[in-house]
């Protein structure tokens, strides 16, 4: 009896790293029916790589897990390409309305379209924008582009608004206040009043 020796072939597997700037590992040689051979996983900004897989995307069946570490034998008889899987990496934005009315978080990639940010309200005051700091210096922000990428934090600008004060006392009463009828005054300045009602009549209510 004589018995058959056999060797499992080798094939050329091609890492296709789909744009990474951190390549990784270009090619490996995979033993047919062995487990996949140790290589340098790619890296790419903003992007969470999830393995090499037959197809573009994460499609087909998946070779190299996210750590680098195989995750199937090698079982394709013939030199083939794998493709990284990338998930874009999710960012959050808080709005801080300083005193506004609240605006819900939002999250974006780096993936996403270009965006503006709201605009919050505030009674007694008109929005004045938004800024990426709390002392409210630098440029306004209006919108954030796509591309961008980080966690962000915007916080809300405000202008007082300012209303005239007209004093009405009816025919033959006056009124004196601390502040002069006609007066420009800032949203929720206090102001103390004093009516001389007409002859043979009495103030009630304002």
């Amino acid at each position: 009896t004589l018995y058959a020796k056999w060797t499992a072939n080798k094939y050329t597997v091609t890492l296709s790293n789909q744009g990474a700037p951190t390549a990784g590992t270009a090619s490996v040689q995979a033993t047919y029916g062995s487990a996949m051979p140790s290589a340098t996983m790619p890296q790419k900004t903003a992007y969470t790589f999830g393995g090499y897989y037959t197809a573009i995307n994460g499609g087909g069946t998946q070779y190299y897990n996210a750590n680098g570490g195989s995750s199937k034998a090698w079982n394709i008889a013939n030199n083939t390409t794998l493709y990284a899987k990338w998930t874009a990496t999710n960012y959050t934005i808080t709005y801080n309305t300083n005193g506004g009315n609240s605006i819900a978080q939002k999250t974006y990639t780096i993936e996403t379209a270009t965006f503006d940010l709201p605009t919050p309200t505030k009674t007694g005051h008109t929005f004045a924008g938004w800024y990426d700091n709390a002392n409210l210096t630098g440029n306004k922000v209006t919108q954030v582009a796509k591309g961008s990428t980080g966690n962000k934090t915007f916080y809300a600008a405000w202008t007082i608004n300012q209303y005239t004060l007209i004093y009405s006392a009816g025919e033959g009463g006056s009124v004196t206040g601390t502040h002069e009828s006609g007066a420009k005054l800032d949203y929720n300045t206090s102001v103390t009043l004093t009516a001389t009602p007409a002859e043979g009549n009495a103030v009630n209510q304002w």
